[in-house]
């Protein structure tokens, strides 16, 4: 049982190895480490096991071509199977032998650690929004008006449609299935079945929910029923101009955003918005999550949180939106509208492109630099404050013992 068990546990054998050296007891190792004392005393009896084993016995030409017909490749396009196959081809083809004079051949678990210990592991792709060369000269355009506008995160009220079902989020979910339930899956037995696959509906119920944030807090959420049209809108609109009025008393200079969609563009809305807002008005860039992330990341978050609670019927996920929405905190919503100039700065540098997550690091260091720089400054600035008083304080010390020494002079 231990010989099996520490066949997970093979990168633990250098630890084990170091411990013995130092002389330390089975005891001693096996509190150190969180080990039985038993699987201790299998490895003092077998030390060659403790060793490092070397992931394949190929020459290093075979092993350099796994690594050519995997290299820049996806695991779908070349999986470790299919390497395998055509290694053990050319295997066979060059009549390849080991010390023992039997062929070499490879499996396909040997091929996946090969690769691991050369390239790591592999990256997931990401789906990204996709941007035309219109797209990117209007996220250019857009990016300079806010520029030449000298307009802050903190002076944008956003706001955005979303779409939330019922449906649970089964997209990182796994289960540690014990050795029955694999059985059990390979015969096809039902309750295996339940245990790896959860039945959703095709069309699982759902609503489109419609809200605004701003530096100064959240708007009111509204449920839409039905798809967004130009009367819907017209409707949420009036909601919108409630809580920016709200917004405006504490920053006269709030604008409201909006996005391209349709329902948002036509003459009537034109209209309406000309005369709720009037110039303090702003249309977003098309396809610019990026842009309009305070928003986005709210929808985000709130998704999550409704999905953690799983609402099973409308009236509960409508219920449940609400409470989650109102339970989102002010320094998270404060957090979103951080470094919203210089994504824009960065969106000009690449020419409307998009912002890879390699960009958004690099801001968000240049962020905390100016932070911390700004926190090193304030602390010089009291420190200069707290010296000027002791000094004075000092002085005002020396000058009442000079006075105390004069008077027992003249005494």
């Amino acid at each position: 049982m231990a010989k099996k068990y520490f066949k997970k546990l093979t990168h633990k054998g250098e630890a084990i190895k170091y411990q013995m050296e130092r002389g330390l007891s089975n005891a001693q190792i096996s509190r150190t480490l969180g080990i039985p004392e038993s699987t201790i005393r299998y490895y003092r009896q077998r030390p060659s096991n403790l060793e490092v084993k070397k992931s394949s016995k190929l020459p290093k030409k075979y092993i350099d071509k796994i690594c050519v017909l995997a290299s820049n490749k996806t695991t779908r396009e070349m999986p470790g199977r299919l390497i395998s196959i055509k290694i053990n081809k050319m295997l066979e083809k060059d009549n390849a032998l080991d010390k023992k004079g039997k062929l070499l051949s490879i499996t396909k678990s040997q091929v996946n650690r090969i690769l691991k210990e050369k390239y790591g592991k592999p990256l997931k792709i990401k789906k990204v929004f996709y941007l035309s060369e219109e797209a990117m000269e209007k996220r250019l355009e857009f990016c300079k008006k806010i520029i030449n506008m000298n307009l802050e995160g903190k002076n944008i009220f956003f706001t955005d449609e979303t779409k939330i079902d019922t449906a649970p989020n089964t997209s990182n979910e796994s289960i540690r299935a014990s050795p029955r339930i694999k059985n059990m899956i390979k015969k096809g037995d039902k309750e295996g079945y339940n245990k790896i696959n959860r039945e959703t509906k095709k069309y699982e119920p759902s609503i489109i929910l419609a809200g605004g944030v701003s530096f100064y807090g959240l708007s009111d959420l509204i449920l839409l029923k039905g798809t967004m049209t130009e009367f819907s809108y017209s409707q949420a609109l009036e909601y919108y101009k409630e809580n920016y009025d709200e917004f405006t008393k504490d920053n006269e200079a709030l604008y409201f955003e909006q996005d391209g969609a349709s329902c948002h563009t036509s003459k009537k809305m034109k209209i309406l918005l000309n005369e709720l807002f009037g110039d303090k008005f702003i249309q977003n860039a098309p396809h610019s999550p990026d842009i309009a992330y305070p928003i986005e990341t709210l929808w985000a978050e709130l998704k999550k949180r409704v999905k953690s609670k799983n609402p099973k019927n409308l009236d509960e996920l409508r219920q449940i939106s609400i409470e989650e929405w109102n339970k989102i905190p002010k320094d998270f919503i404060q957090k979103l509208f951080r470094n919203f100039i210089k994504r824009c700065k960065k969106i000009i540098e690449l020419k409307g492109g998009r912002l890879e997550p390699a960009h958004l690091r690099q801001i968000r260091q240049e962020a905390n630099e100016e932070e911390n720089n700004d926190e090193e400054q304030m602390i010089n600035e009291d420190k200069n404050t707290e010296t000027k008083r002791l000094k004075l304080k000092m002085i005002f010390n020396e000058e009442e013992l000079k006075k105390k020494q004069e008077k027992k002079l003249l005494l």
